[in-house]
């Protein structure tokens, strides 16, 4: 092998064994929530980290169980829709419905616990929203 073999082969191995940073987190900049009651809707905007952190934490304890076969038109509207803005500006889409319902970016519906999934309305009433 010539010289110019061993340094292709020297380089090439340096690609292999180079250190590759980890993928960013994904990071949440804002969360809109619209929640409709009784044709009634309400409009919140929140950007502050710990209320972002707090609707989080709501949607990671949701602990959806396997999918469930309903069709949402027969329920009233009452639920939320929680959109997620990500820092690189891609958004994820929560539909929850009353308190038993949780849709992922139209995905299949889900069943929540009804005792957590009631907790959203309260949880919201303690955040002031930012914009």
């Amino acid at each position: 092998m010539g010289r110019l073999g061993i340094l292709f082969f020297i380089f090439l191995l340096a690609g292999c064994c180079a250190v590759r940073p980890e993928p960013l987190p994904e990071i949440v900049t804002r969360a809109e929530v619209i929640g409709t009651q009784d044709g009634v809707s309400h409009h919140a905007t929140y950007t502050d980290p710990e209320k972002l952190k707090t609707i989080l934490d709501y949607l990671r304890h949701a602990d959806p169980s396997a999918s469930e076969a309903i069709a949402p038109d027969t329920f009233r509207t009452d639920g939320y829709e929680i959109r997620l803005t990500l820092l690189d500006g891609r958004q994820t889409l929560y539909r929850q419905l009353h308190d038993q319902y949780l849709q992922k970016n139209g995905g299949p519906w889900r069943h929540i616990q009804p005792s957590h999934g009631s907790t959203l309305q309260a949880l919201l009433q303690k955040l002031t929203p930012d914009v």
